[in-house]
């Protein structure tokens, strides 16, 4: 069963960054959240965990996994102050970590992940610590709204803000956008125009995969529901293979949000089945135990004593190979390419290539 718990709102009810997106498409999903209680996922929970190791909190048993990711985004996000701002972080002039910042007029928020300011620049650093396509810098509005936050939450007179989305998962794991003193006016009237019309008590709903896929309020919006309806009409009317394209499109777009909506639903009656109440025909069923061998050292030490062979335990070792570039940075003191290269070379002949399935992907840039 997926680790449900409720966040605490540190927004306190007010539109926050990380939502920008959605309320720039369904200026109505702000009011329509109002009271709803957000949760997070085991996936949600990783990420969590691995933005508390790079913002130096104590994070008790990280897993290879989180730590390897944690150090990754740090190489990355190193690589890029030292290319934006000119010099290593321990020498900027301010540097913030997981600060929430307030607009002059309290009217919205949001946290920054890292933020680095030397002289009249800054850089906004935002951690993507999963798989998922993420709009580019450029594109992220998200980083807009943060910068407009920086901008105000500092007495310095700023020429240029730099944002950066780093996702050490995605095929291009870095991407950077610089603002302007005349891009920042721009981004200042955009974000206030979107929280204004979200502030509106008759703000107009609408659905899309993108504004649904997340939105708390999914599963009781009429707009949302209004769109999975329309998919079983779409399936009534016609055989799947008898859908023209443009139908397909249509289709498709509908899955997305129908499995948002059907994700939410389940997760809602776990929740209640947790909590004692009965759902007819319905059961928690336990989750599935997976031990994990922390300590090699020692089960190959006593493996060795009852006279196996080295080589014998080698062929029951699986490598990750984030968790082994980790090791190989702190072995030989390499960053960047230079790492990147001494990987390669590492593994040159050692290294099975398997290719899955063919899966459906979304052009970039098409309107969802």
């Amino acid at each position: 069963m997926e680790n449900e718990t409720e966040l605490k709102d540190e927004r306190n009810g007010k539109p926050s960054a990380s939502s920008i997106e959605r309320l720039s498409l369904c200026a109505g999903s702000f009011n329509i959240c109002v009271g709803i209680k957000e949760t997070t996922s085991s996936a949600a929970e990783r990420g969590n965990r691995i933005h508390a190791i790079l913002a130096g909190d104590k994070v008790e048993n990280q897993t290879a996994d989180e730590k390897a990711s944690a150090a990754t985004c740090t190489e990355l996000a190193e690589n890029v102050i030292e290319t934006t701002i000119g010099v290593p972080v321990g020498d900027c002039d301010e540097v913030w970590r997981e600060h929430r910042l307030w607009s002059a007029d309290l009217r919205f928020s949001g946290k920054p992940d890292l933020v680095v300011i030397e002289g009249m620049n800054a850089l906004i650093v935002d951690y993507k610590t999963g798989g998922g396509a993420v709009a580019s810098a450029s594109e992220n509005i998200q980083l807009r709204a943060l910068a407009v936050l920086v901008l105000q939450n500092t007495s310095r007179k700023l020429d240029t803000i730099t944002v950066c989305i780093i996702q050490p998962m995605a095929a291009q794991r870095i991407t950077v956008c610089s603002y302007s003193r005349a891009d920042l006016v721009m981004a200042t009237d955009e974000v206030y125009s979107i929280i204004a019309a979200a502030e509106d008590p008759n703000a107009v709903r609408q659905a899309g995969v993108t504004q649904c896929k997340y939105c708390p309020a999914r599963t009781r919006c009429p707009e949302a529901g209004a769109e999975v309806k329309a998919l079983a009409v779409t399936l009534e009317d016609s055989m799947v293979t008898q859908l023209t394209v443009a139908q397909l499109e249509v289709a498709l777009d509908r899955c997305d949000q129908a499995e948002s909506v059907i994700e939410a639903i389940r997760e809602e009656a776990k929740a209640r089945l947790q909590f004692g109440e009965a759902i007819a025909g319905w059961r928690l069923k336990p989750g599935v135990e997976r031990e994990t061998i922390r300590d090699a050292t020692t089960v190959m030490s006593r493996f060795l004593a009852e006279d196996g062979t080295e080589a014998a335990f080698l062929t029951t070792v699986s490598v990750g190979k984030g968790a082994l570039k980790v090791k190989l940075g702190e072995a030989t003191g390499l960053k960047g390419k230079q790492l990147d290269a001494k990987m390669d070379e590492l593994l040159d002949g050692c290294v099975e290539v398997n290719v899955t399935k063919p899966s459906l992907a979304r052009e970039k840039g098409m309107k969802l």
